[in-house]
């Protein structure tokens, strides 16, 4: 894994699930000058099992029990969309 440490939501996103399918709204405090993103799908189902106790393993695990496949048929999306969302800021990777 590229990361070490329990991943968590960024402080300064605020987000909220905006309508009963599970897409979620988030909107980064720190630039209001950029569009809220909306996740669906899959990247709603990442977004859900980030719960800042979970390090990139225990994520992949998550994701893949939630959408009924194997940590090897999903690793490889979720250690993508996740590698995109701390490059954006608005996941943060530290010590559990």
């Amino acid at each position: 894994a590229a990361g070490s440490g329990a991943l968590s939501h960024s402080p300064d996103v605020a987000h909220t699930s905006v309508d009963p399918s599970g897409r979620h709204a988030l909107v980064d405090l720190s630039s209001p000058s950029t569009p809220p993103r909306i996740l669906a799908g899959p990247a709603a189902v990442i977004w859900e099992c980030v719960d800042g106790s979970r390090d990139r393993a225990a994520v992949v695990a998550a994701v893949a029990d939630e959408v009924g496949l194997s940590p090897d048929e999903v690793r490889d999306d979720v250690e993508g969309f996740v590698g995109e969302l701390l490059g954006l800021g608005l996941l943060r990777e530290g010590p559990a």
